[in-house]
């Protein structure tokens, strides 16, 4: 395979290797989307995570082990590897997710996301020197290491999904990223090399792009963190989810003290919400025989 068309076209890459540096050129493949109208990442979670991110000045990436993709690094084996892979997550397409919102931005009450600029995203990963271990002591809140660290990577990547542990037989074996499909590949969600790479395709939804990092295992750290930049932490805009309790930026506002740009979710006042059996708020909902007041 010609190393030239295997690196640009997803469906020829047939090694490991191929794939790696395909996913590995996000830069372009971002600054090409944002041509196409998606000019921002995007970080589904809860408020109180921001204000971390906040006021540490710092962006944590965590280890496959602590992911919601259990397939991901149950089918890897990192002891094969002398280096440890960490990451942090994002989305980049710019079509507001109930799923995401249900997935990772919980509980409601506290949901928001950051969405930033593609541009300051990527000249952040461009010119970052220096990350920084996180600490795990049992029974205690994560430690912040004083000392930067070695690293043998730090990169943005896209995340390919594979219908490797589903498929029926091997000529079914299929991997996705974007549009593009792959066929030659597989068994691509058991090679220790492609750790923070690859995601059942049942996530596909996530069109996830990774700030992915790797370090030598003798450091024997929980987490890495990276340093934002003032251009950064500004560039941020915050959304509140379709059912944030309260005013954003009063809640912020309580926390730091910093101008952002505050926003709604496009579902905000869209959805009907129905609880479930144990939720605390069944005996007001409407549909319930000992309704007083609907559910909103």
């Amino acid at each position: 395979m010609n190393k030239k068309t295997s690196a640009t076209n997803f469906s020829k890459i047939d090694s490991p290797q191929d794939l790696i540096s395909y996913l590995s050129n996000s830069k372009k493949r971002l600054t090409k989307q944002k041509s196409n109208g998606a000019q921002y990442v995007y970080h589904y979670t809860k408020l109180s995570n921001v204000v971390s991110i906040i006021k540490s000045r710092s962006w944590w990436l965590k280890s496959p082990e602590t992911m919601n993709d259990g397939l991901e690094f149950k089918n890897i084996s990192e002891s094969q590897q002398c280096n440890a892979v960490f990451f942090a997550s994002f989305m980049y397409d710019s079509s507001e997710s109930i799923a995401m919102w249900s997935m990772y931005a919980q509980p409601w009450e506290d949901g928001v996301f950051i969405r930033i600029p593609v541009e300051i995203f990527i000249n952040w990963i461009k010119n970052t020197k220096t990350i920084y271990p996180v600490f795990y002591p049992e029974n205690k809140k994560p430690v912040f290491g004083k000392s930067a660290i070695p690293y043998e990577k730090l990169s943005i990547v896209r995340v390919a999904y594979t219908n490797a542990d589903t498929a029926q037989c091997k000529s079914e074996e299929i991997l996705v990223c974007g549009k593009a499909e792959n066929k030659l590949l597989k068994n691509t969600s058991h090679l220790p090399d492609l750790v923070g790479y690859i995601k059942d395709i049942a996530w596909e939804y996530e069109r996830e792009v990774r700030v992915l990092a790797t370090v030598n295992k003798s450091i024997n750290c929980g987490g890495l963190a990276i340093e934002l930049p003032d251009n950064f932490i500004d560039s941020m805009e915050i959304v509140a989810g379709p059912r944030f309790s309260g005013d954003l930026s009063k809640r912020i506002k309580q926390e730091v003290h910093r101008q952002f740009t505050f926003n709604r979710s496009l579902f905000s006042d869209k959805l009907n919400w129905i609880p479930c059996d144990s939720c605390p708020e069944k005996s007001k909902c409407n549909n319930c025989p000992n309704a007083k007041n609907i559910c909103l």
